[in-house]
């Protein structure tokens, strides 16, 4: 499948679509599904030069998440929030969704209320993102 997310991407720049963020975001999706990462991680850079929006951030990092990856996906969400950005329910969940991989991540309860935290005052609600 991988295979064909890369065909697919070669004709997404050929025909000039590499810096649109709908097509960005479903190539992430594409690549995270299939564990390439890297690949992921590379499409979101393509879109960069034009700042991705919330959708492609939120894909790369539920697809780190997805793929056992936490830390990594912490490690987004914070570069995310260092630049002003607000995040949405769905960008907690996708984050926040592989209780497995945050343990075997040896990452805390205090991670997540961080999070949680940080989600209610970008916000300002108190939805339960069921994480707590």
């Amino acid at each position: 499948m991988a295979k064909v997310g890369m065909q697919v991407h070669s004709l997404v720049i050929k025909c000039g679509l590499g810096f649109d963020n709908f097509v960005v975001t479903a190539l992430i999706n594409l690549y995270a599904k299939c564990g390439e990462l890297g690949y992921a991680c590379l499409a979101f850079l393509e879109v960069e030069v034009d700042k991705p929006q919330l959708q492609a951030w939120t894909a790369l990092m539920g697809g780190c998440a997805q793929q056992g990856k936490a830390k990594k996906a912490i490690d987004i969400f914070h570069k995310f929030h260092s630049l002003g950005l607000k995040p949405s329910e769905g960008t907690f969940t996708s984050v926040l969704k592989n209780k497995k991989t945050w343990m075997e991540n040896r990452l805390t309860t205090g991670h997540m209320r961080l999070l949680v935290m940080v989600s209610k005052s970008l916000n300002g609600n108190d939805h339960d993102l069921g994480c707590t």
